[in-house]
């Protein structure tokens, strides 16, 4: 069998599997913020990748797939400076175990109250940056030390 290191984008209402690598969410309506986070991720997998993207606010059928497509995805990605209520509510019910992440990026801090929620949960990853992402990325789906030399 011949390895696909090649990377998918699939947006509503489309879905797909994949034989073999991830699957990652991207929730964001900033197409700058995508592109970096797949970017991101294309630099450290070496097997395929399928992108699920909601690149708009979810409303109506769109609720019901990203519902369901936050539940079968290892990696869960939102973006709180470009999101809707929607999402965020959503992404907080999906799988929470060793094998399923979800990261928030609130860059701007634009939604304080939702990042103070969040954060008082205790149980959710809040990240300030798109660089710290990166080193997220590397610490823990790569496995690679990120504090090494410091």
């Amino acid at each position: 069998m011949n390895q696909d290191n090649s990377s998918y984008t699939v947006t509503f209402p489309d879905l797909t599997l994949t034989e073999t690598g991830s699957t990652v969410l991207i929730v964001s309506t900033d197409t700058d913020f995508i592109d970096t986070v797949k970017t991101q991720f294309e630099r450290y997998i070496i097997s395929s990748l399928v992108f699920y993207v909601q690149d708009k606010p979810a409303v109506n059928n769109e609720v019901a797939w990203l519902y369901h497509v936050s539940k079968t995805v290892e990696i869960c990605i939102v973006d709180l400076d470009n999101c809707s209520p929607n999402d965020v509510l959503i992404a907080c019910h999906r799988i929470k175990d060793d094998f399923h992440h979800l990261v928030f990026v609130s860059k701007r801090n634009q939604q304080r109250d939702i990042v103070r929620v969040l954060n008082a949960e205790g149980i959710y990853t809040i990240l300030d940056s798109t660089d710290q992402l990166e080193s997220w990325i590397q610490s823990e789906i790569i496995g690679l030390d990120t504090d090494a030399g410091m």
